[in-house]
């Protein structure tokens, strides 16, 4: 996946660097051109664009985490959606001529929950609480809307910090 290293998908998004790995695929931060915006874009890995069930749950899990993380709350009850700020927000989805496929989301700033763990070993109980109330809110909101997480573990439970170091969870 290193070969994806300034690769422009969608005519727009620079990949910068690879900021993590997971089952389905790899995460970057990229730039948009246009606007200058960092995102973060998780591609799917080339393994697994030849299963056409793969790539179904891969756009599946952008547009539920799109329908459900809505950025303008009020505008997404308007809409009929749910709207949590719990649930990471998804830009944009596409697929390249050749086959690669890749959705945008908000570049987060924090540490993953298994991050934390491993240096931690052990959180204060109330921390834990406040990490365990937010991931069952957006469980709950996911829910809801008929989602089940099927890959709900400690990497990907990001504990995001804000401009005024605030932090949430994200799902």
């Amino acid at each position: 996946m290193e070969e994806l290293l300034g690769r422009i998908l969608g005519q727009k998004y620079q990949l910068i660097r690879k900021i993590g790995e997971g089952g389905m695929g790899s995460v970057w931060e990229a730039e948009h051109a246009a606007i200058r915006r960092r995102v973060a874009v998780k591609v799917m890995h080339r393994t697994e664009d030849e299963s056409p069930e793969k790539r179904k749950r891969f756009f599946r899990e952008a547009k539920a985490a799109g329908e459900i993380g809505h950025p303008n709350i009020r505008e997404a009850k308007a809409a009929g959606e749910i709207g949590h700020p719990n649930i990471i927000e998804i830009y944009d989805v596409g697929v390249e001529e050749d086959g690669t496929a890749y959705m945008v989301m908000e570049l987060l700033n924090g540490v993953s929950l298994g991050e934390l763990l491993l240096k931690c070993k052990a959180l204060p109980a109330g921390k834990t609480v406040a990490i365990v109330v937010q991931v069952l809110s957006a469980l709950h909101a996911t829910h809801e809307k008929g989602i089940i997480h099927r890959d709900l573990k400690p990497d990907n439970v990001f504990l995001s910090v804000d401009a005024r170091m605030r932090e949430d969870v994200k799902l």
